[in-house]
């Protein structure tokens, strides 16, 4: 989910856990909306393919 902090940068704020646990939460603030929908859409593309990122600074490798 993308929000706007009360200071102004722009927060992704991505929650996970079994239910009825208290579960993670990730949260990492970009300069403006459209790097953190870049961000998102990223990870939401990693999801799909069933791969998971390790580092949130993961590069791509070409074959």
């Amino acid at each position: 989910m993308i929000e706007l902090d009360l200071f102004g940068p722009i927060r992704l704020v991505r929650n996970w856990g079994f239910v009825g646990s208290k579960g993670q939460e990730k949260v990492e603030v970009f300069p403006d909306e459209a790097k953190a929908a870049e961000a998102l859409k990223g990870w939401a593309h990693t999801q799909r393919d069933g791969r998971a990122m390790e580092t949130s600074e993961a590069t791509q490798v070409v074959l």
